[in-house]
């Protein structure tokens, strides 16, 4: 944590002081400008962005413990149906005393990583949404609605 903590404090502190390039034709990089459609970097946490809207969700939680992945399936189970999520954790299967029926195991995909050459990863779709006696996560925040200072992109 503590080495992820310094690394966005670091690209915090660059970006904030111009040197990261924005792209286009002022990038000395040569590297295009980036599309409208493309990755936007937020600093902060997952547990605050309502990813909802997606389509594919990848989750790095190899070192998540089974509660913190149990947080992001709480706002995962309101994907609309179809989605997809790839996680090191099965998101259908959490444990015993948390069961997640808008889940369901598709299978896995086996891919290199940097610390191995073949990481299982989970693949689960979403196929319902929680019935309408529950309540939406309310505290969720749009990409949009996060401050400038929070948004980074890394490349051009």
């Amino acid at each position: 944590w503590d080495v992820a903590h310094q690394a966005v404090a670091e690209l915090q502190e660059l970006h904030t002081s111009g040197q990261i390039p924005r792209g286009g034709r002022s990038c000395q990089s040569g590297l295009p400008k980036r599309s409208k459609g493309g990755l936007d970097y937020i600093r902060g946490s997952m547990l605050e962005i309502d990813f909802t809207d997606a389509d594919v969700l990848f989750v790095s939680s190899v070192m998540f413990t089974k509660a913190m992945v149990a947080k992001v399936a709480q706002i995962a189970r309101w994907m609309k149906p179809g989605s997809r999520i790839i996680s090191f954790h099965n998101f259908a299967e959490l444990s015993s005393s948390v069961s997640f029926m808008e889940f369901e195991e598709l299978g896995e995909v086996i891919e290199p990583t940097s610390w191995k050459d073949a990481t299982c990863f989970q693949v689960v779709q979403v196929v319902k949404n929680p019935s309408a006696e529950e309540d939406r996560p309310q505290h969720l925040k749009l990409l949009s609605e996060f401050e400038a200072a929070c948004h980074c992109g890394i490349a051009c």
